[in-house]
């Protein structure tokens, strides 16, 4: 025992029985969630040039614009919206934004280039080649796209 300075012995310190601590787990870093992309696709999904280059064979005419109004409404409209501008009821909850088909980076592309990606698909864009297995269809849909300027 300490003595104080009165003389009386001090009571010794107590301390906790010492246990085993567990390291508490090494803090999970937050990975931020990637934003959504904004691009059309034209630079970051490649096209083949021998598709890319391919010329579309049904003229942009009343029947075609109407039949791919029909068409684009029916399948397309629900992600990329009424217009084109990628707002439809169903891009909130896709991983990559669906572009903007109004703008002049998107307009830009071949119509084989869109063809391309409405066939084939890629990530949450699904492929329409056995939805839409009568190819003047998804040539008609690519007229109508012309169209959202």
């Amino acid at each position: 025992p300490v003595e104080t300075p009165a003389g009386k012995p001090e009571p010794p310190v107590q301390t906790a029985p010492k246990t085993a601590e567990k390291p508490a787990p090494p803090a999970k870093p937050e990975v931020p969630k990637p934003a959504p992309s904004t691009s059309t696709g034209a630079k970051d999904w490649p096209v083949p040039e021998k598709d890319k280059n391919t010329a579309n064979p049904i003229r942009a005419d009343k029947e075609s614009l109407s039949n791919g109004k029909s068409l684009y409404l029916k399948h397309c409209a629900s992600c990329h919206g009424k217009r084109g501008l990628g707002d439809g009821t169903k891009a909130a909850s896709l991983k990559t934004a669906c572009g903007d088909f109004t703008e002049a980076s998107f307009q830009a592309q071949t119509d084989g280039a869109l063809f391309y990606k409405i066939t084939k698909g890629r990530d949450d864009m699904p492929s329409f080649k056995k939805k839409l297995p009568d190819t003047e269809e998804i040539w008609s849909i690519v007229n109508y796209i012309r169209t959202l300027k």
